[in-house]
């Protein structure tokens, strides 16, 4: 039957059941449509706006949060509008909602249908929603989120927090931080993963593509990162960003990464990992499993209690090459923190066949050989008196702009670092590297010795250097992402708390159509 055969009131609800996938779509198919779905755009313009992100970050959210659920309760259609979920974690008691009914969002959580199928308690999990604040933080934030998890399937950016790390772990033996309320969590991920895998169309988080764990930078933060398991698997999810990430095989951390899911691999095309730790073996179970990837950015940073105190540069890069070589565009590697030992340098980056931007600091070149004391505080020396092989000899001939980060954390800098990296460049660059356009330098002056800066800027200039800055604080990789942010920023950050009216569907025209496109 064709849609002009239909009454006025039958297609104005045809129309609002589009809401707000094929709205547009729908209204512009003919002038009989659009007269009759008229009345809605000004609702579904409104929505778009009011309904794009969803924050649920610290306390400030929480009562905001709980009226948009009330409010979701009564409408589900309003969540197909969340594009942007922000969580956090509520950290201290918090009175309970009194200000509107919250029987639709109690009936709303024991009727999920993806609780139901996970198995849990859906009449636990309602009083631990409603009433949690009041006793167990964390239990009320990990199952608040996880049920906000079910319920969005055109969001296209999660944000998670690193406090999130344990409660979305997979259920493993001998977990040290298990609670028993977390294998309820990853049960409900389980079923979110599994409802895309049977039907991708509608599913919460089918279209997932960007999901980041961003904290503030810090020597005692930490987020796991087998945590993300169940996003990874995700068919849609193209990138991940994580800052103070874990992942390493020793003694300290007792958190290595394993691959969950042996027959499925990933579709993430770019990876960020900033502030971690991770080591040669994890970053090849990882990438071992993503073979879209076309960008990989590390920076590598001591935790806590020596959680990977040594670092292994060159079997870490080795590690990355072997999985990635023969498609990876864009590379970083760079150290912020090392307090024990280089233990092996790069030697060699011609495993990377179609490498067209890279960036790398000079302490992945280097290795410790002995320990020495200064100042009262211990560090390692570098072996060979910092003497490495010449870049001209290690860099792949497909590099089109390459960045060196040069810095002296942990009195891991020597001049002759640079002397022999720099050694022979301009000479062997036409015939080595024919596609290099750009070759730039960076130098923090922090412990770098003035007149080792003079030299370094010198050499620069006899090998046909780009450009050198002097003012360098941070990767350029680093620098140029805080510049285009995250996408979530706060100008339309809920902190005021909500009315629960429903809504009015007062509307007016703001699609404009062209009458002869507007005919069937």
């Amino acid at each position: 039957m064709s849609l002009q055969n239909l009454p006025p009131e039958i297609l104005h609800h045809v129309i609002e059941e589009s809401m707000p996938e094929g709205f547009e779509n729908l209204l512009l198919s003919c002038r009989y449509v659009y007269e009759c779905g008229k009345p809605l755009i000004e609702t579904n313009k409104t929505r778009k706006q009011k309904w794009r992100r969803f924050f649920l970050r610290s306390n400030k959210d929480y009562m905001s949060s709980l009226s948009r659920l009330n409010q979701i309760a009564r409408n589900p259609a309003l969540a197909r509008y969340i594009e942007v979920a922000w969580f956090g974690l509520v950290y201290e008691e918090l009175k309970q909602p009194t200000n509107f009914d919250i029987s639709p969002l109690r009936n709303f959580i024991t009727e999920s249908p993806y609780l139901r199928k996970a198995g849990v308690n859906t009449e636990k999990w309602a009083q631990t929603i409603l009433f949690g604040p009041q006793t167990d933080f964390e239990k009320f934030s990990a199952l608040l989120q996880a049920f906000v998890l079910t319920l969005l399937p055109n969001v296209r950016t999660v944000r998670l927090t690193s406090q999130m790390s344990y409660s979305l772990y997979p259920p493993v033996e001998n977990f040290p931080q298990s609670q028993n309320y977390y294998p309820q969590v990853w049960n409900v991920l389980e079923t979110i993963r599994r409802n895309i895998d049977a039907n991708p169309q509608g599913a919460s988080l089918g279209k997932l593509t960007t999901l980041l764990v961003s904290e503030h930078l810090g020597y005692s933060e930490k987020f796991i990162l087998r945590s993300v398991s169940a996003f990874l698997a995700l068919p849609s999810l193209t990138k991940l960003s994580i800052t103070n990430c874990v992942a390493t095989n020793d003694d300290m951390s007792s958190f290595p990464f394993v691959w969950h899911y042996p027959n499925i691999n990933s579709n993430l095309r770019y990876i960020e990992l900033d502030n971690g730790c991770m080591d040669a073996a994890c970053v090849s179970e990882l990438l071992s499993h993503t073979p879209h990837l076309v960008s990989f950015k590390f920076l590598q940073a001591a935790k806590h209690h020596g959680v990977h105190y040594h670092w292994n540069p060159g079997a870490f890069i080795e590690a990355i090459g072997k999985h990635l070589g023969d498609h990876l565009e864009e590379l970083a590697v760079t150290v912020d923190d090392v307090y024990g030992h280089l233990e092996s340098g790069v030697k060699s980056l011609k495993a990377f066949k179609k490498l067209k931007s890279l960036e790398l600091c000079n302490n992945v070149f280097c290795e410790t050989d002995q320990t020495i004391e200064q100042e009262g505080n211990t560090y390692s020396k570098l072996a060979n008196d910092g003497y490495v092989p010449p870049l001209i000899d290690m860099l792949p001939p497909s590099l089109e702009n390459f960045h060196l980060f040069i810095i002296n954390n942990c009195r891991k800098f020597h001049i002759n670092t640079m002397r022999s990296l720099l050694d022979n460049f301009a000479a062997g660059r036409p015939r080595l590297l024919p596609n290099l356009k750009e070759f730039g330098i960076r130098c923090t002056v922090w412990n770098i010795q003035e007149s080792d800066l003079d030299e370094i800027t010198s050499l620069a200039a006899s090998q046909g250097v780009s450009w050198i800055s002097r003012k360098g604080i941070q990767p350029l990789w680093k620098e140029r992402r805080e510049e285009l942010g995250d996408g979530l920023d706060d100008e339309e950050s809920i902190y005021e708390f909500e009315s629960d009216e429903p809504e009015s569907d007062n509307g007016s025209d703001s699609v404009h159509s062209d009458d002869n496109e507007a005919d069937e």
